[in-house]
């Protein structure tokens, strides 16, 4: 389980939408959009739709490595970008 901070928590429940990144048996990376929703306990469910037969479910198989990135454009003057970068097995990075 990873601990967020309340500031991190906040960030990652006003959004839904991530970018998931794996990698492939053959070792190639593989980053798509996602769907996610943070539970209380703080762990982190990914879904979309028929995730069960996509190509990142099974890229989980082969290798367990995966990153999730949530992510936004807070102003673009000045340029100022929000995030939390999620790693199975790892700890949260938050950035503001």
């Amino acid at each position: 389980m990873t601990v967020f901070s309340e500031p991190e928590a906040g960030y990652l429940r006003s959004q839904r939408l991530g970018r998931l990144a794996t990698v492939d048996a053959h070792g190639q990376p593989q980053a798509n959009p996602v769907a996610f929703f943070l539970n209380e306990d703080g762990t982190v469910d990914i879904g979309g739709y028929a995730m069960g037969g996509t190509k990142k479910w099974r890229n989980t198989g082969t290798n367990p490595k995966v990153a999730l990135v949530v992510d936004s454009l807070v102003s673009e003057q000045p340029w100022l970008v929000c995030g939390v970068e999620i790693r199975r097995g790892g700890a949260a990075h938050g950035a503001a």
